[in-house]
């Protein structure tokens, strides 16, 4: 089964796990009716451990904890990778985000961070934001392979660095949203 596929099947595990927890269940049943459905879904063995608002899953292919820490969604895999979303969400410093200048305008609602990607979307920005961090993106040495695109209510900036490293920024504007994302995959 692919990553992806584990991923959104754990997601939806867990907001199963905690409703049954929230509706004053015991634990041990919440945690037996979770780990039959992914066990059915997954083709593996799970082992699911609720821990209030933490759930942790061990699989075959690895583990995986789930958080709510101060109104965000936080999801970890054994191998440092993470997805968060939510409220309190922080610019990552690490992994794939080291190689991103780090950008201070709107506030970040999303971040899925590992090795060789992340991608880490911010609201509350306008043109002039995306403008600044384009120039940042560029003044940090991504201006091999350039890609920039410009349409109606989109702008975009792709460059690669000399390691070979790519990072893409859009904004649509009229939404107030912008996507940052690193790809290391392809880094020499």
């Amino acid at each position: 089964m692919k990553r992806g596929n584990v991923l959104l099947l754990i997601s939806i595990l867990t907001t199963c796990s905690f409703l049954l927890t929230a509706c004053n269940m015991e634990e041990k049943i919440s945690e037996k009716i979770a780990e039959g459905v992914m066990e059915k879904a997954a083709g593996d063995e799970v082992d699911i451990d609720i821990d209030g608002d933490d759930v942790s899953f061990k699989t075959e292919e690895g583990d995986v904890t789930v958080t709510n820490e101060d109104g965000s969604f936080v999801m970890e895999g054994e191998d440092g990778s993470s997805i968060q979303s939510g409220e309190n969400v922080e610019w990552p410093t690490d992994q794939a985000a080291a190689y991103l200048p780090k950008c201070s305008a709107g506030t970040i609602s999303y971040v899925m961070n590992s090795e060789e990607s992340c991608i880490i979307m911010l609201d509350g920005v306008n043109q002039d934001d995306y403008d600044k961090y384009e120039q940042a993106i560029k003044d940090a040495g991504y201006t091999n392979s350039t890609v920039e695109t410009t349409a109606e209510d989109m702008d975009l900036y792709s460059g690669a660095s000399a390691e070979n490293v790519t990072v893409t920024v859009y904004i649509s504007p009229t939404e107030g949203v912008m996507q940052v994302t690193a790809d290391a995959s392809a880094k020499e």
